[in-house]
C-alpha cells in the first residue's frame, strides 16, 4: 500500500538537468540517507526559525523543518517521503479512503466473477432444459432458443422445461342474476338488434331491460317494437313471393288478404294495433317451420298467441324473439346489408394488410441506408412509417363501427371466453365451460355459465394472473387491454359488488329501477288497442264518406238512423259488437240515399214518400274492380274476435273507401287530371265477374267513355277460363290474369295478346309505326 502511495506521489515526467543542479538546499547527508523529495517549491527556510541550512522538506506542503526544530533525531529520518505534523492526519486519511476503495473495487470484481461464472453455469443448465424440450417439440425452438408464445397445454405439463412460471389461479368473476340456461339466447337477441338496429329502427337497448320486458304481464314498449321491426320485414319478404298464394294458406286469412290487395292495402301500416294478430299467421307458416326452435310454439291452436301471449311463459316468449331473427336471415334486406358490410370490412382489412407490408419494406431498408445523407433519408422514411401508421388506426376504428356479431376477445387456459359487449360497458362478461363451486347457478346449459367482471381491481389481477407465454392467453391479454380502455367499471374490491349485480323485481318500473324503454328511432305511429281508438276509427270513417256523398247529393243513411249508429258505436264495449256495426255501414254505404225529383216521387206511395222523405236508395259499386273479395272481407268481419283481427278489417274497408272515392268523384270531374289520360286509364281498368253488373256514373263520364265501350271485351281469361282481375287487350277482345302471363303487377303501358303482337311486327312500318314504339 506504501509503494502504491509513493507511486501516486511521484511527478508524472522527471525533472530536468537545471532544475536539479539549482537545487543546493540538499545536504548531502540526507542524500546519503536516502530521504527523497521531489516536490517542487518548498520554502528553502525552517517554518520554525526561519533560517536556512540542512532542511527536511515535507512531501504533501511547502513546508521545510532543520531537524532539531522539528524535534527529530537522524535515525527518525523515514525511508520515504517525510509529512510535517500537519499533513500526517491527511496522509493518513488518505491513504485510508484508498485502502477503502481498493478493498471495494476488489470485492466488486469478485462479485462480477461469481455471477460470471454462476450465469455461465446457469446459460449451460438453460441450453441443457433447452435441448431436452427441443427433443418433444422441435417445433417451439428455434437457433437455439424457445419461440413465444407457445401452446398453453405445454406451459401446464411442462412448466419446468418451456421456462415459464407456474401458473396462478385466476380470480373468480361475480354470478349473473339471469337464468343461467336463457342467458345465452337474452345476449343473442340484444346483440342482433344493436348491430343491425339502425337498418330496423329500433333503439339500443340493456339486457336488463329485455329481461323485464319478457316477464312482464302487460305489453311494453319494448316487446312492441321489437316484434313489429321483425314482422314488418317479415311480411314484406313473405308478400314479395312468386309463390305468395301458395305459400299463404287459409290460417293465415289476414296475410292472404294483404296479398290480394298489395295495390291497396298496406298491412303493417296497422302493426301497432295487430301485431299480435299477424305474429300468429307469420309463426304459422310452413315456409318457416325449418327455423323453429321450440315445437309448443307450432302446435299450438289458431290464434293461441294472440289470446294468451302474455300469459306464456317466459322461456316461451324468448323463442318466439329467437324464431323471428333466425327466419329474418332468409330476408333480402338483411341479405343485402350483410353483403355490404362484409365487403366493407374486406375490403378495409386488405387495405390494411398493403399497409402493413409497406412500413415492413420500409423498415428494412433503414439500416441499408449509409453515407452523408443518412440521417436526412432515415427521418424522412420514419416519417412515411408514422404516416402509414396513422392510416391503419383510421381503419381499425372504422372496422369498429362496422357491426356484424360479437365474437370473443380471446380465451383463457381452461378455454372459458370473455367477452366484450359495446352495448354494455359496466361488465366484461365471461361464458365458463364449467360453474364456479363457490356460486353454481341452479341450472346449467350444455353451451356454459355466464359471469361477468365489474371492477378494475379485478380486471388487474385476471392480467396478473394470465401467461403471456401462453398463446391463448396472451391474446387475451391484449383483447383485456383494448376492452379495459372502453369499459366503464367500478373501482375497488369485487367482491362488494355481489349484492349490485342482482335485479331488484319489485323496482321494476320505478324511477330507482329499470329505465323505461324508448324507441327513438321507431317508423311506426303511436297506437293503443283500446276500444275508444277502435270507435274513433268508425266514426272518422263514416265522417269522411259522408262528407264524400254529400257532393252529389246522396247520404248513406237518414239523419236520426246515422245518429243511432253513432250512439250504438259508442257504446259498443266488445270487438264483435264494433265488427257488425261496419258491416251495417258497409251495406248501407253500397245503397245510399240519393235526392229524388219531383217527377220521381210522382209516382211513389204514400208509405214510400214518408220513407225516403224526398230520397230514394241508388247503389254504388265500391267494391267493383276488387271481384268477390267483398264476400271474403263481410266473412273475415263477421269471424272477428280480437281487437287485432277489428284493426286491420277496419283499415282493409277504409283503403277500399279511400280508393273508390279517388276514382269516383261525385262532382262529375277529375281532378288533377286530363280527359285523354282518364280514357287511357279507363282502357287498363281490370275487369271483375261482376263486369255484366251496370255501374252508375255521371253523364260527363259516360260521354267520354262511349268510344271505348264500342270494343267489349270477354268475361274469362282465355289461359285458364277463369274470371277474376282481368288485364284488357287493347285491340281484341281477349282478356288475361296477370299470372298466366308471369307479370306480378298490371302493367302501366298498353297490353296486347300474342296475336295482336304478331299482326303488329308483320304489319307495314310506315301503318303501324307509332303504335310499334309505344308498344316497345
Amino acid at each position: 500500500m506504501v509503494k502504491n502511495l509513493e507511486k501516486k506521489c511521484e511527478p508524472a515526467q522527471k525533472q530536468s538537468i537545471a532544475k536539479r543542479n539549482n537545487k543546493g538546499l540538499i545536504d548531502a547527508k540526507l542524500k546519503a540517507v536516502g530521504i527523497s523529495c521531489f516536490k517542487e517549491g518548498n520554502n528553502p527556510y525552517c517554518k520554525v526559525c526561519k533560517d536556512s541550512g540542512s532542511l527536511m522538506m515535507c512531501g504533501h506542503c511547502s513546508r521545510s523543518y532543520h531537524l532539531h526544530c522539528a524535534n527529530m533525531l537522524e535515525s527518525d529520518i523515514p525511508a520515504g517521503t517525510w509529512f510535517c505534523q500537519y499533513c500526517v492526519q491527511y496522509v493518513e486519511k488518505r491513504l485510508k479512503d484508498d485502502y477503502l476503495k481498493l478493498e471495494k473495487s476488489e470485492r466488486h470484481h469478485k462479485e462480477s466473477k461469481i455471477k460470471h461464472f454462476a450465469g455461465k453455469v446457469n446459460d449451460e443448465q438453460k441450453d441443457i432444459t433447452v435441448r431436452w424440450f427441443e427433443k418433444k417439440y422441435p417445433e417451439y425452438v428455434k437457433q437455439g432458443k424457445i419461440q413465444y408464445p407457445i401452446a398453453d397445454e405445454l406451459i401446464l405439463k411442462e412448466c419446468e422445461l418451456s421456462q415459464a412460471p407456474v401458473p396462478v389461479p385466476l380470480p373468480l368473476p361475480n354470478p349473473l342474476s339471469f337464468p343461467s340456461e336463457d342467458i345465452g339466447d337474452l345476449f343473442f337477441v340484444v346483440d342482433f338488434f344493436y348491430n343491425f338496429g339502425k337498418m330496423m329502427k329500433v333503439s339500443p337497448f340493456t339486457i336488463e331491460q329485455l329481461y323485464y320486458a319478457l316477464n312482464a304481464t302487460v305489453e311494453t314498449a319494448l316487446i312492441k317494437e321489437l316484434h313489429m321491426a321483425l314482422i314488418k320485414l317479415l311480411i314484406g319478404h313473405v308478400l314479395s313471393r312468386e309463390n305468395a298464394y301458395e305459400v299463404l294458406n287459409e290460417d293465415s286469412k289476414f296475410l292472404y288478404s294483404a296479398a290480394q290487395l298489395s295495390e291497396l292495402f298496406e298491412i303493417t301500416e296497422f302493426l301497432p294495433y295487430s301485431w299480435l294478430t299477424l305474429l300468429d299467421e307469420i309463426i304459422q307458416l310452413p315456409i318457416f317451420k325449418d327455423y323453429a326452435e321450440d315445437s309448443i310454439v307450432l302446435k299450438k291452436d289458431e290464434s293461441y298467441l294472440e289470446l294468451n301471449y302474455f300469459s306464456c311463459s317466459f322461456k316461451m316468449r324468448l323463442g318466439i324473439l329467437i324464431l323471428l331473427i333466425n327466419c329474418l336471415f332468409d330476408v333480402k334486406e338483411l341479405h343485402d346489408e350483410l353483403s355490404r358490410r362484409l365487403e366493407e370490412k374486406g375490403d378495409l382489412a386488405k387495405e390494411k394488410a398493403k399497409l402493413n407490408l409497406e412500413i415492413k419494406e420500409i423498415e428494412l431498408k433503414l439500416p441499408e441506408i449509409k453515407g452523408l445523407a443518412a440521417t436526412r433519408k432515415a427521418s424522412s422514411m420514419t416519417e412515411k412509417i408514422q404516416k402509414k401508421q396513422n392510416k391503419i388506426e383510421e381503419i381499425n376504428k372504422k372496422l369498429e363501427t362496422i357491426h356484424l356479431r360479437t365474437s370473443p376477445i380471446g380465451l383463457d387456459r381452461d378455454y372459458n371466453e370473455y367477452y366484450f359487449f359495446k352495448w354494455d360497458l359496466k361488465k366484461l362478461y365471461v361464458r365458463m365451460n364449467s360453474p364456479i363451486a363457490q356460486h353454481p347457478p341452479e341450472k346449467t346449459d350444455e353451451s356454459g355459465v355466464w359471469y361477468a367482471f365489474t371492477r378494475f381491481s379485478s380486471l388487474d389481477l385476471l392480467l396478473q394472473a394470465l401467461c403471456p407465454k401462453g398463446i391463448r392467453e396472451n391474446k387475451l391479454i391484449e383483447g383485456i387491454k383494448w376492452a379495459k380502455d372502453r369499459l366503464k367499471l367500478l373501482p375497488g374490491d369485487d367482491s362488494s359488488t355481489s349484492s349490485e349485480m342482482q335485479i331488484d323485481e319489485s323496482s321494476h318500473g320505478s324511477k330507482g329501477g329499470i329505465e323505461i324503454y324508448v324507441n327513438k328511432e321507431s317508423s311506426f305511429k303511436d297506437g293503443e288497442s283500446t276500444i275508444d281508438a277502435f270507435r274513433d276509427m268508425l266514426l272518422k270513417i263514416e265522417k269522411k264518406f259522408t262528407k264524400y256523398l254529400k257532393k252529389g247529393n246522396k247520404l248513406w243513411e237518414g239523419y236520426e238512423r246515422t245518429e243511432d249508429w253513432k250512439r250504438e258505436v259508442m257504446k259498443a264495449e266488445e270487438p264483435s259488437a264494433l265488427a257488425n256495426l261496419l258491416l251495417e255501414h258497409s251495406q248501407k254505404s253500397a245503397s245510399p240515399l240519393k235526392l229524388a225529383s219531383s217527377s220521381d216521387q210522382s209516382g211513389d206511395s204514400d208509405e214510400e214518400r214518408v220513407y225516403t222523405q224526398k230520397y230514394r236508395k241508388v247503389s254504388i259499386k265500391i267494391w267493383q274492380d276488387l271481384g268477390d273479395y267483398c264476400q271474403l272481407w263481410e266473412n273475415l268481419t263477421q269471424s272477428i274476435t280480437t281487437f287485432g283481427q277489428l284493426a286491420l278489417v277496419i283499415g282493409i274497408y277504409q283503403e277500399v273507401l279511400n280508393q273508390y272515392m279517388a276514382k269516383k268523384n261525385e262532382s262529375g270531374k277529375h281532378e288533377n287530371e286530363p280527359k285523354k289520360k282518364v280514357r287511357e286509364e279507363e282502357k287498363r281498368v281490370l275487369r271483375s265477374e261482376v263486369k255484366k253488373i251496370p255501374i252508375e256514373i255521371s253523364s260527363s263520364s259516360s260521354s267520354s267513355s262511349s268510344s271505348d265501350d264500342d270494343l267489349k271485351h270477354e268475361d274469362n281469361c282465355y289461359f285458364c277460363d277463369d274470371g277474376g282481375k282481368l288485364i284488357c287487350c287493347e285491340t281484341c277482345p281477349k282478356v288475361v290474369h296477370p299470372k298466366c302471363i308471369g307479370l306480378k303487377k298490371v302493367p302501366k303501358e298498353d297490353w296486347y295478346c300474342d296475336e295482336c303482337k304478331y299482326k303488329q311486327q308483320n304489319a307495314p312500318q310506315t301503318r303501324l309505326r307509332s303504335r310499334l314504339r309505344k308498344n316497345e
